[in-house]
């Protein structure tokens, strides 16, 4: 097997690739150091033979922007993203040291507690996503990554938001292609149509599905007749492939399959609301080993930044000087020597202040890239919330409506009712009826017409109750959208102070490389110099014992 090209090479001056961690359809993903800030990151770069195509290095900005604009805890977090001089888009993430999901679904069915715990983390990710206009639209296993944080296993994170909609944003390719993984593809999508939050929802329930019986609710090699059973095939029950599943799960399963979207859940935060009911009557302990902050929990601080040290470089320059002396102990150095000494003086204290100034920019960059974090984690929070008062509000809409529908038609029964006792009536005075029955008819009718008032009464104001939550809804969503607009406002601020702070990073650390190097060769011809002189042996030990050595 050849050797990957990319490794070792350093993207945009910054970041140097230490070794690949895994292929996708569109881009690897590498294992990477900042070489200014000793951070370590996952680098994934475009595929060399994708990137002529305009469409691949534009889902790759889109994909910056989308999880960007998440920011969730379940999210994997991006801390930038750019283009090399010879057209390698990339994008730079948080490093994850875990598994993907499709890893433990391949040891067979999943016990309930953890393919709960699971989903409902991911639901989570994804209420935040729809909330702010993101589909994710390849919800897979290997997307769902598990990792251990805060010394709690199974931490959800997403990835992959390569093929994100976002819903704001125009179309990337033309109408009718297709998007997902045949496996896991909605209806709507394998029909060629724009996805929406339901087709993810879609794909958490085959998910779902297959988590909890160890197989995918369609298997075919066939990707037009995979793509035919999405559409029109209904899946076995969960219960007749694993009989240890309850009738909760797979009814939540089988809704989240109903092929047509507006038959599923009407959106994430509906399925978040089932799957935290069931997940009560599961034990806590397997589901939670540490605490239930996760879903709420902001995204987790970047890694802490350690700067390169000029500090035992002067410790270098005194014991070079001191060398000097003794190999010369009656004066008269050589001018090369001096001069080099001097230099080697001067460099240290050039690179000490470019030292201090890195590390004042990477203070910065750490105080911007929180702020950014905490801006977008509340607002994220406020837009959240409100979000999921709007989708209780729409059931109850919508379940009042059926009610409502319900006593309409009562109400009109009840009116028919009463014309026909009112018609009776006029007949019995007609015919001369006795005034008994004649009572007996008016007191029929006005008891029918008390109810009928009644029933109208109550249609008046369950049509006012809806009209009320409607507006209420109105009034959140008016909110909503005055947070996103908020939301983008600040992040692009923010995002400009980042890049300030980034591209100073990077102009004092390729200063500080030049010094480095130049220290290097300085300290290099003086070795050369002084180390046969056998009176300065012990002093090279002593460099070697307190700075490891030129």
């Amino acid at each position: 097997m050849s050797r990957d090209q990319l490794i070792g090479r350093v993207i945009h001056n910054r970041y140097r690739l230490e070794n690949r961690q895994g292929v996708g359809g569109m881009g690897a993903v590498y294992k990477a150091r900042h070489l200014f800030l000793d951070r370590i990151a996952a680098i994934k770069i475009i595929q060399p033979e994708q990137r002529s195509q305009e469409h691949f290095r534009a889902w790759f900005l889109r994909e910056a922007r989308a999880v960007n604009m998440i920011n969730h805890a379940h999210v994997v977090e991006i801390y930038d993203y750019g283009e090399t001089e010879d057209g390698l888009a990339y994008l730079v993430m948080e490093f994850l040291d875990g598994i993907p999901l499709a890893n433990v679904i391949a040891h067979g069915p999943a016990s309930l507690a953890l393919t709960v715990d699971v989903l409902e983390q991911a639901c989570a990710a994804l209420a935040r996503a729809h909330d702010l206009g993101v589909i994710h639209r390849d919800l897979k296993p290997d997307n769902i990554f598990l990792i251990e944080r805060g010394g709690r296993k199974n931490f959800v994170k997403l990835l992959d938001f390569g093929l994100a909609r976002v819903i704001r944003e125009g179309r990337l390719a033309e109408k009718g292609a297709v998007f997902g993984t045949p496996e896991y593809i909605s209806p709507e999508q394998a029909r060629g149509e724009d996805a929406g939050p339901a087709s993810d929802l879609y794909s958490l329930g085959v998910i779902f599905y297959e988590m909890i019986t160890g197989r995918i609710p369609f298997d075919d090699k066939d990707r037009d007749r995979l793509f035919s059973h999405h559409q029109h095939k209904q899946p076995p029950p969960p219960s007749k492939v694993n009989p240890d599943v309850g009738p909760e799960e797979e009814r939540i399963i089988l809704r989240l399959l109903a092929k047509n979207p507006v038959d599923r859940y009407r959106d994430s935060h509906h399925l978040l609301d089932d799957l935290k009911a069931l997940q009560r009557v599961v034990p806590t302990s397997v589901l939670r080993e540490v605490d239930d902050r996760g879903t709420d929990s902001d995204s987790a601080p970047s890694a802490p930044i350690s700067l390169p040290e000029f500090s035992q470089w002067a410790i270098k320059s005194a014991i070079f000087a001191r060398m000097a002396t003794r190999a010369f102990p009656t004066g008269g150095v050589p001018d090369e020597i001096s001069s080099k000494l001097d230099a080697l003086w001067q460099t240290t204290a050039a690179a000490t202040m470019v030292d201090g100034e890195l590390a004042e920019e990477a203070r910065r960059l750490e105080r911007v890239e929180g702020k950014m974090r905490d801006i977008k984690a509340q607002l994220g929070r406020k837009i959240e919330e409100l979000s999921r008062e709007v989708s209780r509000l729409q059931r109850e809409v919508e379940s009042s409506q059926s009610v409502l529908e319900r006593s309409r038609r009562r109400v009109l029964e009840v009116e028919e009712e009463l014309q026909r006792e009112r018609k009776a009536i006029d007949k019995l005075e007609e015919q001369g009826a006795s005034s008994a029955r004649l009572k007996e008819a008016y007191e029929r009718t006005g008891a029918m017409h008390a109810n009928f008032i009644a029933r109208r009464q109550q249609v008046n104001e369950m049509e006012q109750s809806i009209i009320n939550r409607r507006e209420e809804m109105h009034r959140l969503e008016e909110r909503i959208q005055t947070y996103r607009r908020e939301l983008d406002g600040r992040t692009d601020a923010l995002g400009k102070e980042l890049n300030r702070a980034r591209a100073n990073i990077e102009e004092k650390g390729i200063e500080a490389a030049r010094h480095r190097k130049a220290l290097v060769e300085t300290a290099s011809f003086l070795t050369e110099r002084l180390y046969p002189v056998e009176e300065c042996r012990e002093l090279f030990e002593e460099l070697e014992r307190l700075t490891g050595g030129v």
